[in-house]
């Protein structure tokens, strides 16, 4: 969902707390750069299956051609967004 910055902000702060006391959490978002700042593991999935999963603290992106076309068609949308705001 598009969330005002300041909400989105409270949310990843209760979730980050619930992350240090042990708590396993799943994220599902098409915002890839919060998901690199987050979650220790990503999965990348396209049409109902998971085609990728890496850990973004140890590699920098997806190896495989249709992860890394998700991803790089999450980063320009985000980079026109941001030039928005």
């Amino acid at each position: 969902a598009s969330l005002d910055v300041s909400i989105k902000y409270e949310i990843l702060e209760v979730l980050y707390k619930l992350r240090e006391k042990g708590i396993t959490l799943i994220m599902i978002s098409h915002d890839i750069a919060l998901l690199e700042n987050y979650a220790d593991t990503i999965f990348v999935m396209d049409d109902g299956e998971i085609v990728e999963e890496w850990n973004p603290k140890t590699t920098k992106g997806p190896s495989m051609e249709k992860a890394r076309e998700l991803v790089d068609d999450s980063n320009f949308v985000n980079q026109i967004l941001n030039k928005l705001n």
